[in-house]
């Protein structure tokens, strides 16, 4: 069904996620060391970054929601994918900011736990991923060249040389 690249760029945020928490666990990290507030409020502020970064892309892609690089998107059955990546990092961007604010506010109230502390790490490896993923994505439909739609055109998984045909013949009706 996925791609080597497509099962990578699924799975990579979470990966990350639990590399911060081994990490973490390796380096006897918890919610009572030290800088662990500015570390908190680093975290929300950038969370709030990326939050206001994807509100504006959106913005834009919805503008330019018609244009040759989403049409040839959708040609290549890749549509769903990239809206998933956008859903998926928008989601995880909010759980880590409200995560955080519940963090910082707990820390006057009451002790944090291991266990949640360890959620939390999880979530900033998700976010940190979700957060590249996207972005670059995003990065990459700003500068599209013309030679980086060719080589979309070409690349499609599975497809007959009929089938392949019949898919560039479309696209280059849309040009």
């Amino acid at each position: 069904m996925f791609e080597k690249g497509n099962r990578v760029n699924a799975i990579y945020p979470t990966v990350l996620g639990i590399v911060l928490i081994t990490v973490a666990k390796v380096l006897d990290l918890s919610a009572s060391m030290k800088g662990y507030e500015n570390i908190l409020e680093s975290i929300i502020q950038l969370a709030g970054l990326v939050i206001g970064f994807y509100t504006a892309m959106y913005g834009v892609i919805l503008v330019a929601g018609h244009t040759e690089l989403l049409r040839k998107f959708k040609a290549e059955g890749v549509e769903g994918i990239f809206k998933k990546n956008l859903t998926s990092s928008l989601t995880v961007s909010f759980v880590i900011f409200i995560i955080s604010v519940i963090m910082q506010e707990l820390r006057f109230h009451q002790s944090i736990s291991l266990v949640g502390f360890y959620i939390w790490i999880f979530f900033v490896g998700m976010f940190i991923g979700t957060s590249y993923r996207s972005i670059r994505l995003l990065l990459k439909m700003l500068f599209v060249t013309d030679d980086d739609l060719k080589s979309v055109q070409m690349t499609t998984h599975k497809e007959s040389a009929e089938e392949k045909e019949k898919r560039l013949a479309k696209i280059n009706k849309t040009d």
